[in-house]
């Protein structure tokens, strides 16, 4: 019987505790809205009427993909220590529906939540705000850039919006985008597109999680919307094994490699310019190209002053090197600078590429060389100056000469004048005046072929046999040369 009595009261004991254990392990989630817009945050209270297990303890994890949730968060004990509670901020992802699953917390789960998310609309204007994103990949190379585009349209033209910067990563560097803004005209209305984002780059392979931090549009200096973009998931493949760790992972052009001197004089300071442009790498990851270029016995190069430019857009990183290398050649001749190999591993077909960039022939001099050239140059100059007037000189000549002809033909009415006026365009061509009918046609013929149509045996037949001769057919056939002739330049 004490036996049966012992037992009955240990079973009554155990009841009596694991009843008061169900009821203080009850959970409640106090929801302040369920409307929210996108960019705003929506709070929720957590309470629970025991201690002995912390909220802190609550898995969030069913809830990552559909909001975000804070890095930390401090719950709070009651003064008697008989209750604890826990509030929470969590931004939306997208619009539309949400639901929240409920919550296990020791031998309770909580219902779901269902929150109704609107689209983002500007306090003052009532105008809606459009946020949209898109990821460049999900399978990068180590140190491939990854970009996260993100496009915000609004009404206001003067927007302000800024990026936190992450937390401090050992895998991952991460680099804000250059805000970038122009005009969008729909249905009459004009809005203002801004692009900004980030550039992820990978700096080891495997999985990797990555939670990045908000847009935050800054209206009236205070934080009106923060928008995330959603928590994402990237497979990192491993660099090849026989790639070496100096070769940048990206591409690479060069837009110019010259001297900024055509011809070089020996002992004489002067510079190759080495203009680079590199697209989809971190500026740690850029090699010193200009050590390529190695002095020997003839061509003597020293350390190169770098000017770079970067620009962070939705297209990604873009490098614009400028590489300005002090050159003191050391003999006389005609030497070709180095060549250029410049190798880069392309993420998009992932292989080894490799540039060729030959170097620009030069041409050395010293200073009594120079001066032999500069004396021969000069004197080219100087008699294809004088041949180039005396050219122009009998262009002008002829053409005088040939108006004088011309205003002489206009006033013929005799064999006399005619004969004259062909003396007149002879000595215009440079030839004897003292010319017959026959050898002056064909003297003209060389150079054009109206004088075919001149009846020299008119002519001739006129002066000699004193024949009738018709004046007008030869007057125009004359003038037809002359005309021709006056403006001819040979």
């Amino acid at each position: 019987m004490v036996t049966q009595f012992y037992w009955r009261m240990v079973l009554l004991l155990c009841g009596i505790l694991l009843t008061q254990i169900v009821v203080a392990a009850d959970l409640a989630i106090k929801l302040e809205q369920d409307t929210v817009e996108l960019g705003h945050p929506i709070w929720l209270t957590l309470t629970s009427d025991q201690t002995a297990v912390s909220l802190n303890t609550l898995d969030f994890s069913r809830w990552q993909d559909k909001v975000v949730l804070p890095r930390s968060y401090d719950v709070n004990l009651a003064n008697d220590n008989r209750s604890q509670s826990l509030r929470l901020r969590l931004y939306p992802l997208q619009k539309g529906k949400l639901v929240l699953p409920g919550l296990h917390f020791l031998y309770h789960t909580t219902p779901a939540l269902t929150i109704q998310v609107t689209e983002a609309l500007d306090a003052k204007q009532h105008t809606p705000i459009d946020f949209q994103y898109q990821v460049s990949t999900h399978k990068p190379w180590q140190q491939q850039q990854v970009i996260v585009a993100c496009t915000i349209i609004l009404q206001d033209a003067y927007a302000v919006f800024t990026q936190p910067a992450m937390d401090s990563r050992i895998n991952m560097q991460v680099l804000p985008m250059q805000v970038r803004q122009h005009a969008l005209t729909q249905t009459g209305k004009t809005r203002t597109v801004y692009e900004l984002g980030w550039i992820l780059s990978p700096t080891r392979s495997g999985k990797m999680h990555i939670q990045l931090p908000p847009i935050q549009y800054v209206r009236d200096g205070v934080v009106s919307r923060r928008f995330y973009v959603a928590p994402m998931t990237l497979m990192v493949e491993a660099r090849p094994a026989w790639l070496p760790g100096t070769i940048p992972v990206g591409k690479v052009r060069v837009t110019h490699y010259g001297l900024t001197d055509s011809w070089l004089n020996t002992d004489v300071l002067t510079h190759v310019q080495l203009q680079l442009q590199l697209d989809g790498m971190t500026t740690d990851a850029i090699p010193d190209y200009a050590l390529q270029l190695r002095s020997d016995h003839t061509l003597r190069f020293y350390a190169a002053q770098r000017q770079r430019h970067t620009v962070l857009d939705a297209g990604g990183i873009h490098h614009q090197l400028n590489d300005d290398i002090p050159l003191v050649a050391t003999h006389i001749g005609v030497y070709r600078l180095p060549l250029l190999r410049l190798q880069y591993f392309d993420p998009d077909s992932g292989t080894l590429k490799t540039l060729r960039v030959p170097g620009p022939t030069v041409l050395i001099l010293n200073g009594w060389l120079k001066g032999i050239i500069f004396l021969l140059t000069a004197a080219l100059l100087f008699w294809l100056s004088r041949a180039l007037l005396q050219y122009l000189l009998r262009i002008w000549h002829r053409y005088q000469t040939y108006q004088l002809a011309l205003q002489q033909l206009r006033y013929s009415d005799s064999l006399a004048a005619i004969k004259q006026a062909m003396q007149t365009m002879a000595q215009a061509e440079g030839w004897s005046p003292n010319l017959t009918f026959l050898q002056w046609q064909a003297r003209m013929q060389i150079v054009t072929p109206l004088a075919q149509q001149l009846q020299v045996s008119n002519l001739n037949a006129a002066g000699y046999a004193r024949a009738q001769l018709e004046i007008v057919p030869v007057m125009q056939v004359l003038l037809q040369i002359g005309r021709q002739r006056r403006l001819a330049l040979r």
